[in-house]
């Protein structure tokens, strides 16, 4: 009977898995998504494990590398399905180095990514701060330096670190030069894996105002060619005449990110110019912070987020044409020297 048992169970497994080949021989989807999931899994598991290799940073690391080998074998050594999962794994890893001797260790890894993709920003931070390390000649640190920055303009990082060492150095001449980017340069800003940016990357190169119609669906009007440190006059025309009570500012902030609304104006179809009295209106923000003074009000910003400035008028304003916005975009300094 046992025998009889077993060998029915024989037929059936053996069946079974006949089946189940054919089944994922024609079935494509089925096929894309069990290589998905293992995929993902095996990501999933290898970051748990570099976790929980932390702090120790050359355990995490060799875990690292090992999985770099790894991937690299299922894939292209160079950018390949697996570069984004090292990238955040060694993100993770880097945030725990407290020491010479460690960072170094990681610079394994760094120059691996350098290796596989070029243009990871991150990665030229990292190879910023481990040529400081090595004492490396101070044209090398710069060259370092303006790669990432032409790389990502608008990114603090690598003035941070620039502004910090030549600071020491009392090379005022590039110390200078990079306040004058950093203050200038508004392109080239992050993106977020998680976050869908407003504008393609989180930047203060262009906002969008979204006016409160009434009996009116939302629309939104995208103005770009920002100047920073500068009061301008941001003028939109609307579609037709209509009534509006409040407006919606919406951008995607910076850290350290800072717009200053100096005045609204509004011009009907008549051609009146109303202002806009801003000290009456309720503004509010999602994420960011007010600050207030005279008749002005500054929004600032302290990480990459996606931001909705809303502005609820006291009243509603009937048949306007045009809305002018008096505004400054600028960025909070990085030291207490003048120019940065």
């Amino acid at each position: 009977m046992a025998k009889k048992i077993a060998k029915y169970f024989l037929i059936f497994f053996t069946l079974s898995i006949f089946f189940f080949i054919i089944f994922v021989s024609f079935n494509s989807e089925f096929r894309r998504n069990i290589l998905s999931y293992s995929i993902g899994g095996y990501k999933f598991y290898q970051k748990i494990m570099i976790k929980n290799s932390l702090p120790d940073v050359k355990k995490a690391s060799d875990q690292l590398i090992k999985y770099i080998n790894f991937t690299n074998y299922l894939s292209s050594e160079g950018k390949n399905n697996f570069l984004l999962s090292t990238y955040q794994n060694a993100e993770l890893i880097e945030e725990k180095i407290s020491n010479k001797k460690d960072y170094l260790y990681f610079s394994k890894i760094v120059k691996i990514l350098n290796e596989k993709d070029p243009n990871l920003y991150l990665s030229k931070i990292w190879s910023i701060k481990i040529a400081l390390l090595n004492n490396r000649p101070d044209e090398e640190v710069k060259k370092l330096i303006n790669l990432a920055i032409k790389l990502a303009p608008a990114r603090e990082e690598a003035y941070r670190i620039g502004l910090n060492y030549f600071s020491n150095k009392n090379d005022n001449l590039y110390f200078r030069g990079l306040c004058k980017k950093y203050h200038t340069l508004n392109l080239g800003g992050t993106t977020s894996q998680y976050i869908q940016p407003n504008f393609y990357g989180f930047t203060l190169s262009k906002f969008a105002i979204e006016p409160f119609f009434e009996n009116l669906e939302a629309k939104y009007y995208i103005k770009e060619g920002i100047i920073l440190d500068e009061l301008q006059n941001y003028i939109f025309t609307l579609d037709i005449p209509t009534t509006i009570k409040g407006i919606n500012i919406h951008t995607s902030f910076l850290p350290g990110s800072k717009i200053e609304i100096d005045s609204i104006n509004f011009t009907n179809k008549n051609n009146n110019i109303i202002t806009l009295p801003l000290n009456s209106s309720y503004i509010k923000t999602q994420k960011s912070y007010l600050e207030t003074q005279g008749n002005s009000v500054s929004v600032i910003g302290t990480n990459n987020t996606n931001e909705v400035i809303s502005i609820n008028f006291e009243k509603t304003y009937n048949f306007i044409s045009k809305i002018n916005m008096r505004l400054k975009f600028s960025r909070m300094q990085l030291t207490n020297k003048t120019e940065c």
